[in-house]
């Protein structure tokens, strides 16, 4: 209630809100319990409830899943996702999770080096990637195919010092398809049906690289 107190709105039908919310949530027995006596879904929760009932219009929620139990992820889960769909709310969602991005997300914007990479629709991301990093990211997701083990695929090197960011492409130091414009120059945004990227691989006058076109190929046919 402490945000209905700052905002002056703690009179008796904000409380009696709060109240049904605590029920449907599944915390009201737990109204005068102390944080430390929560678990982590329960403190999830709780967080969600004490932004909503200030009815914000617009969520902003920053690696809501964090220091989960894959059980308690999926609950989560799906309440934020009932909390989008039944108040219609815009939500901005900040996370490394690319299943929680592909469940509850309609666009996607790829951020590296403080710099937007890539965004379009959840579709297009996952089934035709366009950045080196975007590839890179779904290429890290473990995968169980056929019932046989598959090794990871992580990103090689660092990343960037932001203080002292590099002179082009912020990824081209660990890009596999780098050319010497990419060390140079920043990267324009190239876009196609509103899916854009930063890449100077897209560009027109740009060599063709084999390797590149074979992996958006490749990539294309796992989606299926």
């Amino acid at each position: 209630a402490l945000g209905l107190e700052i905002r002056h709105r703690k009179t008796k039908e904000a409380m009696q809100e709060l109240d049904e919310m605590l029920q449907n949530y599944g915390l009201a027995a737990f109204a005068s319990a102390h944080p430390s006596e929560l678990s982590g879904g329960m403190r999830q929760r709780a967080a969600l409830i004490r932004t909503l009932i200030l009815k914000p219009d617009l969520l902003l929620l920053d690696e809501p899943f964090s220091a989960l139990d894959y059980q308690t992820r999926l609950s989560v889960c799906d309440d934020i996702a009932s909390i989008i769909r039944e108040t219609k709310k815009t939500a901005i969602l900040i996370t490394h999770d690319l299943g929680v991005v592909a469940t509850l997300c309609d666009k996607v914007v790829v951020m590296y080096g403080g710099l937007i990479m890539e965004d379009g629709t959840v579709e297009e991301i996952f089934s035709h990637p366009k950045h080196p990093y975007t590839m890179g990211l779904i290429d890290s997701i473990p995968r169980v195919a056929g019932g046989g083990k598959q090794r990871l695929k992580p990103i090689p090197g660092t990343p960037p010092n932001l203080i002292h960011p590099p002179k082009g492409c912020p990824f081209s130091t660990r890009c596999p398809y780098c050319m010497n414009v990419c060390m140079e120059e920043m990267p324009p945004y190239f876009q196609e049906d509103g899916h854009r990227t930063m890449c100077w691989l897209l560009h027109e006058e740009a060599p063709v690289n084999p390797e590149y076109v074979q992996r958006k190929e490749a990539m294309r046919r796992a989606d299926g």
